[in-house]
């Protein structure tokens, strides 16, 4: 059981960093001059990292309550995988979604 736990954290923070990858990568595909798309890739990804650090990260003072915080993660990770299909890549899309999906289930059952 100990190893599940390690592995499903390990798989969690993959998920953690591709979703903040997701959101810049996406981000900068939005704009159109160079400025323009390194600005919106790295303010989207500090908003994603300043509400996931303020919500979900382990030592934060305002963490959201268990089943809160599953919701709040799985819904990041959602967008996520909706942007990534956005960009035009449907089965990294499923894949990411699915992974999040099992991720999140383990941690619930485990209570991570």
């Amino acid at each position: 059981m100990q190893i599940i736990k390690l592995i499903n954290q390990v798989v969690a923070f993959s998920l953690e960093i591709g979703m903040f990858i997701a959101i810049g990568y996406w981000g900068f595909y939005q704009g159109k001059t160079s400025l323009t798309k390194y600005s919106f890739a790295i303010v989207l990804t500090l908003i994603a990292i300043t509400l996931w650090g303020i919500f979900a990260a382990p030592n934060s003072e305002y963490r959201l309550e268990f089943s809160t915080r599953i919701i709040f993660e799985l819904s990041m990770f959602f967008l996520a995988s909706f942007l990534i299909y956005r960009i035009g890549n449907l089965k990294l899309a499923i894949c990411f979604g699915i992974l999040a999906i099992i991720s999140e289930t383990i941690a619930y059952i485990y209570k991570q």
